[in-house]
């Protein structure tokens, strides 16, 4: 204790956020916000009257926060790592809450706009809020009715009055919905841009704006490692490292301990001190690891030591990358992290493009018949009954999952609104089963009303009345699964909050952001186009992903053979009950897709030396044909090999091609079976003679 009293006072990580620099980054950042929202919304066409006054508000107070605490440089970076993914041709999309940033969309580091429904023009800028159309058209009925009653004693009008008042169209209110969802409006000769999600900016940077930004970003995979050497060129290999884990003992792993333990020492424990045990050893660390595209940056006149220690991940000295030995966690309000995270959707999108042509930036986000797919497969040309499922959403990312199917199945949304929902319906933790589900079971209230995301507790409560910081405090606990005090309840119920609302926040454990709901949904809806009008290129592009999971000899042999190994699967599953194996799971869901594309009059080809590709799905016409990685135990390396010797070398023998790709004797007798030689004689012999 004397020793200990001598110490001076310190703590492991030093005080105060330390972010890297970029020369003039405050400037650049505002800048490229003022350029844009001039170019959006009303400083630059030609009858352009400046920005609205509402957006100039939220841009101002974003860029107070962002700008006054230091943040901008964090946002350059997400801005340059995504014109670079996007010039290289894939796109990037946004996780996480950074759709609520109004300043993110305006550089173009999302496409999610926070901006409450609204309509704009193209060519000249005008704005129109959905809140300010239904004001306008709720004040004229009023004035209106006032007319009326005055000139009810009135003689009537003439037939060129009522011929005038014919003629006149009148505004609509617009009901409940997000920005793709409002019905078309023109202007200047044109359809007007209709967007806005809704989604407050607190939910990224905190009530206050001070909380550090936490920028998630999807590349598609193959540009994931690009992107990251992009980070280390501009900053300094020195100074950026990978983000390191911590990996804890897990419940099931502790008692495993213990019961070892147990054997070992042949000691016989009670019921109640084995658990005590585990629970003791449960979330001990017990190994390090690094985060799947966390990349930590330090600030160029300090070094990573000044922070914390670095090490190999799990002390393997083969590992390329040096991580930090700290979760970030422990310093994410001191070191900046952006987190370059790798996805198949960015990656089947640009195989979409290529294959057919069509840009998926430029496809409708809420095309009907792609919104019919929700709750019917009619627009498939199947009938529920053929397709033996309600909706037609296989095999499109996020809403192609049995989960997602039984919630489409009882919800049958028919709005991008609905849809987002449904995603943050299915992230979240004890918001669906038990909550949701009943709710809309019983008709207490629509899809559209339910609690999906945590940005609807604090809208929701701001509308009734709430004040503003209370509201985020709210969301802030439920969100995180906290309980609610009496305090929290007491204002919710003064405020008339029904009671449905506070019993559903009390079951909740985890919400998803609803930024990251509309990012998902938005990036999904421009595949599942595809679906609808470029079947074969879906179909391709679907397999490509999935093929480890795809049992070609199976979807070679046709409807029949489909359909008999679908039922072995499902009955496998039904006798094995919780045991079974989530590879037959997968399995099903990727023969559900090949019946659905032989229903719809799709073709599915042979592996073929001559016109198959080494790892993609191809399309010849109404048709697609399997890759060779699609052959049973050929690997990548060896379809790649195969496909380099094909192009390169005179190839004039089956053993020949077997010899220079190292294909085994097992793999070449699989290819003879499914005929993909083709005229190739066996071996060099027969060329003899």
């Amino acid at each position: 204790m004397k020793i200990f009293d001598s110490l001076e006072s310190f703590t492991p990580i030093p005080k105060g956020f330390c972010p890297p620099t970029i020369d003039n980054a405050s400037e650049t950042l505002g800048k490229m916000v003022e350029d844009q929202a001039k170019f959006y919304y009303g400083g630059s066409g030609k009858n352009g009257k400046g920005i609205h006054p509402e957006i100039q508000k939220i841009i101002d107070k974003e860029q107070k926060a962002i700008i006054g605490n230091g943040f901008a440089v964090l946002y350059l970076i997400a801005v340059q790592l995504v014109a670079t993914s996007k010039k290289a041709g894939y796109v990037v999309g946004s996780r996480g809450s950074v759709g609520s940033s109004l300043v993110a969309f305006l550089t173009d580091i999302t496409e999610v706009n926070p901006l409450p429904p609204h309509y704009r023009c193209g060519n000249c800028g005008k704005v129109d809020f959905v809140s300010e159309i239904n004001e306008r058209i709720a004040t004229k009925a009023f004035v209106d009715k006032a007319d009326k009653a005055d000139k009810s004693d009135k003689k009537a009008k003439t037939n060129k009055d009522e011929t005038s008042d014919k003629d006149e169209v009148e505004e609509q209110p617009i009901l409940e919905g997000c920005g793709p969802d409002l019905p078309e409006r023109e202007c200047c000769e044109d359809a007007m841009i209709r967007d806005g999600y809704d989604i407050p900016f607190e939910a990224f940077m905190g009530f206050d704006g001070t909380k550090v930004p936490d920028i998630d970003l999807n590349f598609a995979g193959e540009y994931q490692g690009r992107a990251m050497a992009e980070i280390e060129e501009t900053f300094g290999k020195d100074h950026v490292f990978r983000a390191g884990t911590i990996n804890t003992l897990q419940e099931r792993n502790a008692r495993g301990f213990v019961l070892k333990y147990e054997e070992g020492h042949m000691t016989n424990m009670r019921r109640a001190e084995i658990e005590r045990l585990s629970g003791a050893l449960t979330e001990v660390a017990r190994t390090t690891g690094q985060h799947p595209g966390g990349i930590v940056i330090v600030p160029r006149d300090r070094q990573i030591h000044e922070f914390m220690p670095v090490q190999k991940p799990a002390n393997s000295m083969d590992a390329d990358f040096i991580t930090t030995h700290y979760d970030f966690h422990s310093y994410d309000d001191v070191l900046v992290k952006v987190d370059v995270l790798g996805h198949d959707v960015p990656t089947q999108i640009r195989m979409l493009h290529e294959l057919t042509g069509r840009d998926p930036m430029t496809v409708p986000i809420a095309d009907p018949k792609v919104m019919s797919l929700f709750s019917s497969p009619d627009a498939l040309g199947l009938s529920s009954s053929k397709l033996g499922c309600p909706v037609g959403s296989w095999g499109i990312p996020e809403l192609g999952t049995p989960l997602l199917l039984t919630i489409l199945s009882e919800t049958r949304p028919s709005k991008v609104e609905e849809l987002v929902r449904i995603s943050g319906l299915s992230h979240g933790t004890g918001v669906w089963k038990g909550n949701a589900q009943d709710l809309i079971r019983d008709g207490v209230v629509k899809l559209s009303e339910v609690i999906a995301t945590r940005e609807d507790i604090m809208n929701y409560l701001v509308h009734h009345g709430v004040e503003s910081l209370t509201a985020f405090q709210i969301m802030e606990k439920v969100r995180k699964g906290k309980e609610l005090t009496s305090d929290d309840e007491g204002v919710m119920t003064k405020n008339n909050v029904p009671t449905w609302v506070i019993e559903s926040c009390k079951k909740i454990q985890y919400l998803f952001p609803r930024a990251h709901a509309v990012a998902y949904v938005v990036m999904v809806l421009r595949i599942a186009w595809y679906k609808v009008y470029e079947p074969a290129a879906f179909y391709s592009v679907y397999l490509t992903t999935k093929v480890d999971d795809l049992e070609l000899k199976v979807a070679l042999g046709g409807l029949k053979a489909v359909n008999e190994r679908l039922s072995e699967l499902r009955q496998i599953q039904k006798e094995q009950g919780r045991n079974a194996r989530k590879k037959d799971e997968d399995t099903i869901v990727v023969l559900m897709i090949v019946r659905e594309l032989i229903l719809r009059g799709v073709k599915m080809l042979p592996v073929h030396l001559e016109h198959s590709h080494s790892t993609q799905f191809r399309v010849e016409e109404n048709a697609i044909r399997p890759p060779f990685v699609a052959v049973e135990g050929l690997g990548a390396k060896i379809a790649k090999k195969m496909s380099n010797v094909l192009e390169n070398e005179d190839v004039i023998s089956v053993q020949d091609l077997a010899t220079q790709s190292g294909m085994t004797k097992t793999i070449v007798q699989r290819l003879k079976k499914l005929d993909a030689f083709g005229s190739l004689p066996e071996s060099n012999q027969l060329q003899l003679f």
